[in-house]
């Protein structure tokens, strides 16, 4: 990708040249290609999973590891009536330890972790219907 002048750039794509507009706005920004734009958003890892964990769920919800660690403890087992808000797992990172929890209630249908085990972020912890 090379920068022909702020804002506009060139891609080489095998045989073909493509040129892209990349404009910031308020909430992220536009790009384009062609006659194509495009509204992009750009979020790290952490907060886009806090960020869908958090909303409200129908049917199964997926717990998601929000950062690499370390399974301290369960807080809930399979089977288990939980609320909302009510803790899971308990999770080491950063020599901090973090209590995930359902963003809703329902029973925790599967757990897959266990005490000890490590995880990456996204790996999946448990799910809740």
């Amino acid at each position: 990708m090379v920068a022909s002048e702020p804002a506009i750039y060139w891609v080489q794509l095998g045989e073909q040249s493509i040129e892209i507009g990349i404009v910031p706005n308020s909430d992220g920004y536009t790009v384009s290609i062609g006659q194509t734009r495009f509204h992009v958003e750009i979020e790290d890892a952490r907060s886009a999973l806090r960020r869908t964990s958090l909303r409200a769920h129908d049917g199964t919800a997926e717990i998601k590891a929000p950062m690499p660690g370390k399974i301290v403890r369960l807080l809930a087992s399979e089977g288990d009536e939980i609320k909302a808000n009510q803790g899971i797992v308990l999770m080491e990172a950063m020599k901090m330890q973090n209590e995930i929890r359902s963003p809703r209630d329902g029973v925790v249908k599967k757990l897959c972790v266990a005490g000890g085990a490590a995880v990456n972020a996204g790996d999946l912890l448990a799910t809740v219907e």
